[in-house]
């Protein structure tokens, strides 16, 4: 099974799909294709054997988290102006967004590749 380890924020959907209405009156000749779903995705996994996904479970409930609060941010994109492939919306502050996300990296070092650039931002739309 495909996994990542994420925090939904479905709760704030109305929102988002404001922000797709916007992007999408902005962008009326590109091809968009709108996210379902919002999260914030702290780390991709890839496909993981059932067994496998039991143990990062073990290992995640050991991470020690405090409260986090952050507030939506900036629109953005990758990879660059010139070559839009995905907007996202950012958070601040992001300290602490980064500090979970190393946490998790750092538990899960033995099983899975470390993030190489990590930035934490909600996809609310990827470029065909």
């Amino acid at each position: 099974m495909r996994l990542f380890i994420a925090i939904d924020l479905n709760e704030l959907r109305d929102y988002f799909i404001e922000l797709q209405n916007a992007i999408s009156e902005i962008l009326k000749d590109s091809k968009l294709n709108f996210t379902k779903s919002f999260h914030l995705t702290l780390k991709f996994l890839g496909d993981v054997q059932p067994t496998q996904a039991e143990k990062v479970i073990a290992i995640l409930k050991k991470i020690k988290l405090d409260r986090i609060s952050v507030f939506l941010d900036e629109l953005g994109f990758f990879p660059s102006e010139n070559c839009i492939r995905v907007f996202w919306l950012g958070l601040r502050p992001e300290e602490k967004i980064l500090e979970l996300q190393k946490n998790i990296d750092e538990s899960l070092k033995d099983m899975f590749k470390k993030e190489k650039e990590f930035k934490s931002h909600i996809t609310l739309a990827r470029v065909k």
